[in-house]
């Protein structure tokens, strides 16, 4: 029982590490952003691959909903996305595997920190990352934005692997079944 409840806490404690961290650099990179970048045109890096310039994003993902009227935005982007996070914390404290763990502590630490944007900057979030070649290039994003991708990435592959699990097992039950039919045969020919 003290191994299990051990390793309950070593889990635990992997997971506050990695939300405190996904929140930690996103809102240090976002100052960086705010104080460097307001009044500058895209600062390149790596030939072009990647754009550093600020911009302040009121809606979701790609700008999604900016355009809405502030109290809906505030009702959908602050209050919605409060609720989902307290609904994912509670997926986390499921997680059975590693990579649930981890996927989950990216998610609510993204979408903590971009939602602690919300509430100090009047619903807005601040974005600065860009990445592509030539026209084609992403929207602009922040690395809350990459981490809620990241764990999102970590929860597909582990419900990818968990389906693999439960077809292998029902497939293994399957060739058992059969050998034991043919067990069943066996024995009834030989009598």
């Amino acid at each position: 029982m003290r191994d299990g409840e051990s390793k309950r806490q070593r889990r635990w404690a992997v997971a506050s590490l990695l939300l405190m961290m996904t929140v930690a650099c996103d809102q240090a990179t976002k100052h960086v952003a705010a104080s460097s970048f307001i009044d500058v045109i895209p600062y390149s890096l790596v030939g072009g691959f990647v754009e550093l310039f600020y911009a302040e994003n009121a809606g979701a993902f790609l700008g999604l909903g900016s355009d809405f009227h502030h109290s809906t935005r505030f009702w959908l982007f602050t209050v919605g996305v409060g609720g989902l996070l307290l609904v994912f914390s509670a997926r986390l404290f499921q997680a059975t595997k590693p990579v649930e763990l981890v996927g989950w502590s990216l998610v609510i630490g993204g979408g903590a920190s971009n939602l602690i944007d919300r509430l100090m900057r009047d619903g807005r979030v601040v974005d600065f990352l860009r990445i592509g070649v030539g026209d084609l290039r992403t929207g602009i994003f922040n690395m809350a934005d990459a981490a809620i991708v990241l764990g999102l990435v970590c929860l597909f592959s582990s419900a990818l692997w968990l389906h693999n699990d439960r077809y292998q097992i029902a497939y293994n039950s399957r060739d058992r079944r059969r050998e034991g039919m043919r067990r069943m045969c066996r024995v009834g020919k030989s009598q």
